[in-house]
């Protein structure tokens, strides 16, 4: 069977390459480069990621009904050959997300009633569907809050704690604790403009993050990788332009319900990050308050 690819990332890998299917679900596959590296093909209803390959599918297809975990690969002239299947990488887009230029400024009313239309989407939306994940849930949240004030005041020792607790927490491919930092860096790339203590600071921050991620899965290494340089998922990165905007209350409410979709718990983790990163640097008066969620 030949494919085509839509759109890739600019850090998907191309050209050439060998490798091994590393994992595979029905809307995705994740390929192990020889290098090190991951490349994420995805049916074309998810959105971009800076990795990944968007592949044009053919109706009731399923990666996992036609690949391995384990299964070898190969490409050469923009032709990835997989067993059973070859996709055509050269007809791809190219995608970028990043986020640099987001410029979110909370100080300006439609701005802030974006943000406050995209917290009370998180609030409704139910994120963890048994007991247990509920209680690991509020710990997540937790470590969150102190990351988000040390932000808030430039307390690098204590926000660097705070990542090294969050790397890591939580079960899947993706824990809770590595999408929420994804997301927090996320509102840290939007918002820290031309500060140079804030630059700082997220510079910092983003090499304890690259030094933590080691500790943590192939598939959230890269993610965290990526959001050290400034790069996202396409909902996310959306969300957060939709939010700079100060875009109208419903587009707020679909790219925020877009954003949340995403996997089991991972679109609630990081909206919740991008939300605090977002109003960790907002100025006196208009800061958004940070308050820690109760326990129970």
């Amino acid at each position: 069977m030949h494919l085509t690819a839509l759109s890739a990332g600019f850090e998907a890998p191309r050209s050439r390459f060998n490798g091994v299917i590393h994992s595979v679900f029905d809307q995705a596959c994740n390929i192990r480069v020889d290098d090190g590296r991951l490349l994420a093909l995805l049916a074309p209803c998810l959105g971009n990621v800076p990795h990944g390959a968007r592949i044009a599918l053919p109706a009731g297809f399923g990666f996992a009904r036609h690949l391995a975990v384990g299964g070898r690969v190969g490409c050469r002239a923009d032709v990835l050959r997989l067993p059973g299947l070859s996709i055509d990488l050269g007809t791809a887009q190219p995608w970028r997300g990043d986020l640099a230029a987001a410029a979110v400024d909370l100080r300006v009313p439609q701005v802030a009633r974006a943000w406050r239309t995209a917290w009370r989407m998180l609030e409704q939306h139910p994120r963890r569907g048994n007991t247990q994940l509920a209680a690991l849930s509020r710990t997540v949240d937790r470590r969150a809050f102190r990351l988000a004030r040390a932000t808030r005041h430039l307390r690098l020792h204590e926000a660097a704690r705070a990542i090294e607790a969050l790397i890591g927490c939580g079960p899947g491919l993706t824990p809770s604790g590595d999408d929420l930092i994804v997301g927090f860096l996320a509102g840290l790339w939007s918002t820290a403009g031309d500060d140079p203590a804030q630059r700082a600071f997220r510079r910092t921050l983003c090499a304890a993050v690259a030094t933590a991620a080691g500790a943590t899965g192939d598939i959230s290494r890269t993610y965290l990788t990526h959001a050290t340089g400034g790069r996202f998922a396409e909902p996310l990165a959306t969300l957060a332009a939709r939010i700079a905007d100060g875009a109208p209350v419903d587009e707020i409410g679909r790219a925020s319900a877009t954003a949340l979709r995403v996997g089991h718990s991972s679109g609630s983790d990081g909206v919740l990050g991008l939300l605090l990163g977002l109003a960790a640097w907002s100025p006196p008066g208009g800061r958004q308050e940070l308050e820690m969620p109760a326990d129970g």
